[in-house]
């Protein structure tokens, strides 16, 4: 699942934390866990709510200049957040009245 760059990228590194939840207003991410289906579906939701202050934490200047923004993992989670299909999958899996009941 391509939203695990997004988590797997900003826990690996304390600044990227501090400042994911500085856009979050200190929303942590949920992060999947020992119960599969349903942490990646939470996971997966609370990234979707999370969209816009993720958008807004990767084009802020702060990041731009940061050392996380050049690690190639950044550049996996940055093309995950600004990719139209990955959030018209997401559209299409909350829809999907098999996964959501």
């Amino acid at each position: 699942m391509r939203q695990k760059n997004i988590t797997s990228f900003i826990y690996n590194h304390t600044w990227t934390i501090d400042y994911m939840k500085k856009y979050t207003k200190g929303a942590e991410l949920l992060r999947p866990g020992i119960i599969r289906f349903a942490t990646n579906f939470i996971a997966f939701e609370s990234i979707v709510r999370s969209k816009q202050a993720l958008n807004e934490m990767v084009t802020s200047s702060a990041w731009k200049r940061s050392i996380y923004a050049r690690k190639p993992a950044a550049l996996e989670m940055m093309e995950v957040i600004n990719s139209s299909e990955f959030w018209k999958n997401v559209v299409d899996v909350f829809k999907d009245p098999r996964i959501v009941g």
